[in-house]
This record gives structure tokens, sequence and C-alpha cells, in this order.
């Protein structure tokens, strides 16, 4: 643990910043920025925070990472039961969730864990406590490991250069019911980069009964060491936007790799992409793309541009329409909530603390 997470100040102002206490859009600057009047401007952002094509603001809490190492890719075969969609929404690993059709499997699973043995109790926990079926009523899932800690590249508002590309040739964009403007997509762009984010001091101050100087060093620390990053919207299903594409393809580079990383890195299809060891794959990209026939249309033209390169791939292909929609913050402030946890108990690491069955489940 960080030495800024063991400290409580430090610890109730992020809980309150990441979960978006004092953040506003700033109408004022994007008017100004836009050249557009402000009311203009107010209805344009209340349509898209309504339609939930973006999320309000939060400061993302980019340690959450080094707090949860390990990313599990899971495919499961899930009864859809409201207390199975309860467990989803709830369970402070699982940051996203999408019905499937893939062989036996219907729904795949995106979560943290601190390691695998968290994972495997985890995942005992679930069937000993009845929250999924045991195994010989199902299909047992399959759990795909990769580490945090070998991010290429992380950009999640990139899907965002997608859209404006398709609005830039004329073409009909519609997202949850309200078609793209020229000035829909300037404000996405401003809000999803963290332009035109405002930080009302005077509420977080009310809220957390501290000092406006206090509670602006304390920020200003945790930028400085990356704990969290500037504040910014985002997409309601993080990286992808409302009823587009998304693909998680496992890749395998066989040369040139500087050269095709440097030109995945640039493309904004892929919002982030992973270094991974599975078998033959050795990059893990995570894909967007507004219509189904442009993802073709994608890597046939990378495959063309590196010849010989790209080897093997193992694509699969997810709906944005069929998520099961989670609360972003959910996970981040799992990870803050143990981090505070672990200061009571003043260890650094409170699964220390409390016996791993009791500790990893209790809520």
């Amino acid at each position: 643990m960080t030495r800024l997470l063991m400290d409580e100040v430090n610890l109730r102002i992020l809980k309150e910043i990441c979960s978006g206490t004092g953040l506003f859009i700033n109408l004022s600057y994007l008017s100004r920025k836009l050249k557009k009047h402000r009311n203009t401007i107010k209805v344009r952002v209340n349509e898209l925070l309504e339609s939930k094509i973006i999320n309000p603001p939060i400061f993302p809490f980019f340690r959450q990472y080094k707090a949860h190492p390990l990313l599990i890719i899971i495919l499961a075969d899930l009864p859809p039961t409201e207390d199975v969609l309860e467990w989803m929404r709830k369970d402070k690993h699982i940051f996203a969730a999408f019905k499937i059709r893939q062989g036996s499997f219907n729904t795949l699973l995106i979560q943290f864990q601190k390691d695998i043995l968290n994972y495997q109790l985890w995942r005992e926990h679930l069937v000993t406590s009845g929250r999924i079926p045991p195994r010989d009523i199902r299909t047992p899932s399959e759990a795909h490991f990769y580490s945090n800690q070998l991010i290429v590249k992380y950009e999640p508002s990139e899907g965002i250069k997608v859209l404006k590309q398709h609005v830039e040739r004329g073409e009909k964009v519609i997202l949850n019911g309200i078609q793209l403007t020229e000035m829909h997509v300037d404000i996405l762009e401003s809000v999803l980069k963290g332009e035109g984010i405002g930080i009302n001091e005077t509420v977080l101050a009310r809220t957390l009964e501290m000092h406006k100087k206090t509670i602006r060093r304390r920020i200003d620390m945790m930028l400085k060491e990356k704990t969290i990053l500037e504040p910014v919207c985002r997409f309601h299903s993080f990286i992808v936007p409302p009823g587009c594409v998304l693909q998680i393809t496992k890749v395998e580079i066989r040369k040139n790799k500087k050269d095709v990383l440097r030109f995945l890195k640039n493309d904004p299809h892929i919002p982030m992409a992973f270094h991974i060891c599975e078998g033959r794959f050795n990059y893990l990209l995570f894909e967007v793309f507004y219509q189904t026939e442009d993802r073709v249309e994608w890597s046939s033209h990378l495959r063309e541009r590196f010849i010989g390169a790209i080897g093997l791939t193992e694509t699969i292909v997810l709906m944005e329409k069929n998520t099961y929609h989670i609360d972003q913050q959910k996970v981040s402030l799992g990870a803050i909530n143990d981090s505070i946890k672990a200061l009571k108990h003043k260890k650094d690491d409170y699964f220390s603390v409390i016996e791993p069955d009791y500790l990893l489940f209790d809520e």
C-alpha cells in the first residue's frame, strides 16, 4: 500500500472524489472553448448525460490497477436470474459483464483480483454460498489471467475518435436515440479527455468537514503520484460507446513488433492493450467499432499493412447493447474501502487481518 493510502484523510478524500462528489461539467468553460451559447451547451450536455451516453465526472482511481494487479476474463454459464444479476452488480471484484453465446457459455465477466489465491477463494465461495449453481448442473467457467502491470495502452476515451470519423464523413451516428452532431462530438471530446470538468471544493469541504486547502493539497499529491488521474467523464460502458461493438482479441505478433505496436497505440480503435503470454498469443487488444462491418475491414487492413507480422488471432465479439450495466466505480471503491479497513486494523494488507473466507466476501 502506498504511503498516501495509509493516511485516513487521503482515503476519505479519495472515496468522495472517486464517487464524483463535488465534480461537475463546467458549462461556461465549454461555451468559451466551443464558441457556443452556454444554454446551447447545457442542452447538449444534458442529452448526453440523460441518454446515458456518458456518466457524470469522477477522478479515476488509477492506483486500483496495482491494488488489483490481476485482470481476469471469465467465460461462464450462469442462469440469468435476478439473484445472479444482483450479485454481479454488487460484487466488488466484477468490473463488467456481457451476455454472449459462445459454446456453452452465456456470460463474459471482466474482473480484478489481488492474486490467484484470492480469485480461487472467491470462486469457491460462490458455490458454497449458493450465489451460483454447482458445477454438476452447468458448464464450469473458463478463466484467463492477465497482468495489469503489463498495460501497453490505456486510453479509455479513444472511442470518441472512431465516432468522430463517421460524423465527419457525413454518416448518421445514433447513440441511445441521440443523433450525434458535430457539437455533441466536440463536447464528448472535451469531457472524455478531462477538459471542462470543474471541482466544487466548497461541496467537498462541507461533505468531508475539512478545509479547502487541505483537500486541494491532498488531491495534488495524489495526482502527482498517479494514485488518481485528472477528473474525466467516461462512456456509460467505460471504453465502448452505446450501441457499438467491442472486440477482445488475443493476437500473435510474429515480427516487426515495434512497428505494429506503434500503429496500435496510435489507432483509435484500440483503447486498451496488454502484453500477455498465453500460448502463441503475446498481446491482448480491446477493440472498439461503431458497426460490425468496420471490424472486418480494420482487421484486413492491419494484416495488409504488416504482411506476415500478424499470426494467430482469437476474438470474442461483444455488443454494448448486451452489457449488464455495472457501476464503473464499484471496483475502485471496493479497493479504497479495503484500504480504509486495513488502516483501521493498522495493517498494510487487510487480507492478513482476517481469515480469507470471511474477509473476501464480507459485505
